[in-house]
């Protein structure tokens, strides 16, 4: 940038833009992809407006320090399973996340946090660890039978 080239501010009308999310691809419900508008919440931001429950607070704290990975290793996968449902309510657009909640397969979960937490090199690094990882593979499939959501098992 030269000294004659001054920084403008962003337009309100293109924040508002930028804020209502962006198209992008994600695993499907078998070898396809699908593209859905995911917006990015920041998750200190769920916490303060109380949309992370008080006894997801830790986990939440665990994530945002250490990753999805950190939770997991340190016995608390029910809770992060909840806060992943409640970071795909927050960052799906279009279609609706009541349109898909009940459609929602875990791979997808963990990829829409990995986006709202990094951005599109969240979704790489997903990926790459997706492929490595046939434990982590074998423990996505029998999430939703050991989950319980608003009281019902899945």
């Amino acid at each position: 940038m030269s000294e004659n080239e001054q920084l403008q501010v962003t337009s309100l009308e293109e924040i508002k833009k930028q804020a209502q999310g962006t198209v992008v691809s994600m695993p499907g419900w078998g070898s396809d992809k699908v593209n859905i508008r995911l917006k990015r919440p920041a998750l200190t931001g769920l916490i303060r407006t109380g949309k992370v429950p008080n006894e997801l607070l830790g986990v939440a704290e665990k994530a945002i320090e250490g990753g999805t990975e950190a939770v997991v290793r340190s016995g608390g996968f029910d809770q992060m399973c909840e806060l992943l449902y409640i970071v795909a309510e927050n960052s799906i657009v279009e279609p609706s996340y009541e349109d898909l909640k009940e459609l929602l397969t875990d791979e997808q979960l963990f990829f829409i946090y990995a986006y709202v937490m990094q951005g599109v090199r969240g979704m790489e690094n997903f990926r790459k660890q997706l492929e490595s990882s046939s434990a982590i593979s074998h423990d996505l499939q029998n999430v939703g039978r050991t989950t319980k959501r608003n009281g019902t098992a899945k």
